[in-house]
């Protein structure tokens, strides 16, 4: 609904409105005096409200109409703007609600991510303290990825222990996947 067009009635409206009332003031004012006729709700001007003489019948009625119009389209817009002011309460509460989730998710992920690190750090303990030739068939048969990780916490000696017992390809593949890991922070350019 346009509201532009909804105000410069009401604008147009109230201004009519008050012209008739300043004319039934004068009207009834002069009545008094017996100088002007009147005319009744049989124009169409409800209860028992008069009108002068020089307001025309069909005027009065055209005008209680379009205030009824008005009227209407006052309690429309209230109506409309009491649903959106309660939307809109809905939305902040669904948004406080989504802020309380998201906090809550980062918790829980700064938790996972906490344990996920010890767990890390408890494999390559636990790899650091098997015997180098045992290691090396579990890591031949990892993913090079997390293979390279884990070698890259454990200590040096023992990481080099394990390397070469590893079959040459995946210490290879390994050893290059080491020595890219953040090259650019150490000046060095990519293997």
């Amino acid at each position: 609904m346009k509201v532009l067009p909804v105000i410069t009635t009401l604008f147009a409206v109230s201004i009519l409105g008050r012209s008739i009332a300043l004319a039934v003031e004068y009207s009834d004012s002069d009545n008094a005096d017996g100088n002007h006729p009147t005319v009744n709700s049989e124009a169409g001007v409800s209860g028992g409200e008069t009108l002068p003489s020089c307001i025309a019948p069909a005027l009065a009625q055209s005008l209680k109409k379009r205030q009824e119009e008005v009227d209407h389209a006052e309690q429309q817009l209230s109506e409309q703007n009491k649903k959106q002011q309660i939307v809109a309460q809905e939305l902040k509460l669904t948004m406080a609600d989504v802020d309380i989730a998201m906090a809550v998710m980062d918790e829980k992920v700064k938790l996972l991510e906490k344990t996920s690190r010890a767990d890390i750090i408890h494999l390559t303990k636990m790899y650091e303290n098997m015997k180098p030739k045992q290691a090396a068939e579990i890591f031949d048969k990892m993913d090079p990825v997390f293979a390279a990780g884990l070698l890259h916490g454990m200590k040096s000696n023992q990481a080099g222990l394990v390397m070469a017992n590893m079959s040459p390809e995946k210490a290879y593949i390994i050893s290059v996947m080491i020595a890219n890991r953040l090259p650019e922070y150490r000046g060095d350019k990519p293997v």
